[in-house]
């Protein structure tokens, strides 16, 4: 019994180890960003930015809740959590949870998707796939509206978005 312990808690800290460790190499990496010689590629603005209401596609809303949790598993099983857009396990999961909001499974997978979400979107900006970024920090706020790391990213995203905006204009 003590071996079932130790895994599940191992699985729960996994995640936090990753993220904790990324949140470290990203801040050197925003450093060498802003000290980086500009360059003739200019990163793409994105039209208009997703909102936590209009982050799930609404084909993926359309669906069935039987078909959404197909959808979910099948996801999840070829690896695909977050990406591609409208394609992936957490609009699945978030699709769901408005169907059924008080089914405790869907509550518990988007519990567990949003660290590998935070982590994406944390990449994204790094890459500076800003319309990404967006998608996802969207897409974390309909998870959890009062994520820890949301204003966080946030403000990352700004910054990345104006760095990269003062370094085409050079």
């Amino acid at each position: 019994m003590l071996d079932l312990t130790q895994g599940r808690m191992a699985r729960r800290i996994a995640p936090v180890i990753l993220l904790v460790g990324l949140a470290a190499c990203s801040k050197q990496e925003d450093k060498a960003a802003t000290t980086a010689p500009a360059t003739g590629s200019t990163p793409a603005a994105p039209a208009a930015a997703p909102t936590p209401a209009t982050a799930v596609s609404p084909q993926v809303q359309s669906m069935g809740a039987d078909q959404l949790r197909a959808s979910a598993t099948k996801a999840l099983q070829d690896n695909r959590m977050y990406a591609p857009a409208g394609d992936n396990a957490l609009e699945y999961y978030l699709a769901l949870r408005e169907k059924q909001p008080q089914d405790a499974t869907v509550n518990s997978a988007l519990t567990d998707l949003l660290p590998y979400t935070l982590i994406a979107a944390e990449q994204s900006i790094s890459r500076e796939e800003f319309p990404e970024a967006q998608r996802l920090i969207a897409l974390i706020e309909k998870v959890d509206p009062k994520a820890p790391a949301l204003p966080r990213l946030k403000s990352c995203l700004e910054t990345g978005m104006k760095t990269a905006a003062n370094r085409s204009e050079q």
